[in-house]
């Protein structure tokens, strides 16, 4: 797996292809966040989805942080290894059309 650090959002979506949450929308047709039809767009036809302002979301991301660190609490044996705020991206030695986004990585402390 190679992991390539980015420098903002807009480069992360330019160099993202078929991610996680993009998979079950490939499988089911639809998914929560995406369709098939709009995953092809962005990869075949390069235009870009639109940003969503759903309180759903907003919700979700003004969450993320306080769901990690119960994660980390509930686990005292995983370490964060990774700052969330930063941006990476990991592509499958497979394919480079395969990519994680990960939030945050963690170790285990007594290894």
């Amino acid at each position: 797996m190679k992991v390539i650090s980015l420098k903002t959002k807009n480069e992360w979506k330019n160099k993202r292809q078929i991610g996680g949450t993009d998979l079950c929308a490939i499988v089911n047709g639809k998914g929560r966040w995406n369709n098939i039809v709009e995953i092809y767009e962005r990869l075949v036809e390069d235009k870009q989805p639109k940003e969503t302002n759903s309180i759903k979301t907003k919700k979700g991301t003004l969450a993320e942080n306080h769901i990690r660190q119960l994660f980390l609490l509930q686990h005292e044996e995983l370490d964060a290894i990774y700052n969330y705020k930063d941006i990476i991206l990991c592509v499958s030695d497979l394919s480079d059309y395969i990519t994680l986004s990960p939030d945050t990585l963690v170790s285990n402390k007594f290894t």
